[in-house]
């Protein structure tokens, strides 16, 4: 069952299900997985409607999202994918290395577009 309400602190579920949280006008999706035997936090998506877009709602719900993370002691995993033809991937991939995402190498579509990874701790605060 999906979870989804709105809260500026955010509490990672580890259950391994897809839950729907929302920061602001920011909504995020995000699910728990194994890798190599560690937890991790998937960020699935994460939207802003196009009218409140290039305000930092993004910025700040992201922000939240690696706060939560690091209290929940998970690295974060990302496909840097634009959900939209208007969002462009350069500025996508330029937020989230500013949250202190980097680039494992790997591409996780047919686009090409690329796998980023959070490390526990990692980054700037937003």
């Amino acid at each position: 069952m999906d979870t989804s309400h709105t809260q500026d602190v955010i509490e990672i579920q580890d259950d391994r299900r897809f839950h729907d949280v929302r920061v602001g006008v920011a909504k995020i999706c995000y699910r728990t997985v194994r890798e190599a035997g560690h937890t991790l936090v998937e960020l699935c998506s994460l939207r802003v409607p196009a009218a409140h877009r290039r305000k930092g709602a993004a910025k700040h719900a992201l922000s939240q999202f690696c706060a939560a993370a690091d209290r929940s002691g998970l690295e974060i995993v990302l496909l840097a994918s634009p959900l939209d033809v208007r969002t462009k991937l350069h500025r996508l991939v330029a937020l989230y290395r500013h949250a202190g995402f980097e680039t494992t190498g790997a591409t996780g579509n047919l686009a090409g577009h690329p796998v980023m990874r959070r490390p526990l701790g990692g980054g700037p605060d937003l």
